[in-house]
């Protein structure tokens, strides 16, 4: 057998350490052996995915987006917690634009707080 390495570990170092893997391997084939299941729990509180969602994914014309952001409304969640009338009030957001914004947020399971 002819053994080839890069040279960071000698040939013969190289066949003893696959040899040893492969018996490692092999052994659990041979004699199986029960390992205890180990349960990890995390507890979280609820996931709040609105305030992750830039408004930007509404698909508002982009004036519309602009002010909303220019009136402090970077996420879904900011949107939600001010609430219709408060969206409302920002320049340039009109019935057209909150009704958009209304009917995206029930297609996503929102409404206004």
């Amino acid at each position: 057998m002819e053994v080839w390495t890069d040279g960071s570990i000698a040939p013969l170092d190289a066949v003893k350490k696959a040899t040893a893997d492969l018996i490692t391997s092999l052994s659990q084939v041979a004699d199986p052996k029960e390992y205890e299941e180990e349960i990890v729990t995390v507890e979280t509180g609820p996931i709040n995915k609105a305030a992750d969602i830039s408004i930007e994914e509404i698909e508002l014309p982009l004036r519309v987006t602009n002010a909303l952001k220019k009136a402090g409304f970077a996420t879904i969640d900011d949107m939600i917690k001010a609430g219709r009338l408060e969206v409302r009030k920002a320049k340039n957001v009109g019935e057209k634009s909150i009704k958009t914004i209304e009917k995206w947020l029930k297609d996503n399971g929102y409404t206004w707080k």
